[in-house]
């Protein structure tokens, strides 16, 4: 059997996540139709990333800090520099999968569109409320 054959690969994967590879794969097909909502209307992008970002950053501090514990070791254990490589790309990619995730989400809830104008105080209007 090839180790890099498509079925290989499906198969070892599938092994490795069970049911949270559906999941998954369930929530990356959200992300992508929410994504193309989301450019399909127009909406700013820059202060959701903003947000995606800290969240990403959250997750991945969190499975840096969970990971050795998901398979019974310890930070102790990290050994070889392949090790700490491994343990580092495992948490970053979370923070960006995460992150990814829940980008398109935040654009469409803060409802700005491109074309809108940013809200901003009116000159006066607080001396209206007097």
């Amino acid at each position: 059997m090839e180790l890099f054959a498509p079925r290989a690969l499906a198969a070892i994967i599938g092994e490795m996540f069970g049911g949270l590879l559906w999941i998954a794969a369930v929530i990356a097909v959200l992300a992508l139709a929410l994504l193309v909502v989301g450019l399909w209307r127009g909406v700013r992008w820059r202060l959701a990333v903003r947000i995606a970002a800290a969240f990403g950053a959250l997750v991945a501090a969190g499975v840096l800090a969970a990971l050795p514990g998901f398979t019974n070791a310890a930070h102790a254990d990290l050994s070889g520099a392949l090790d700490w490589l491994t343990w580092a790309a495992v948490g970053i990619g979370a923070g960006i999968a995460a992150a990814l995730a829940v980008l398109p989400l935040l654009a469409l809830a803060l409802g700005q569109r491109a074309d809108e104008p940013a809200p901003t105080l009116q000159r006066g209007a607080a001396s209206s409320l007097r």
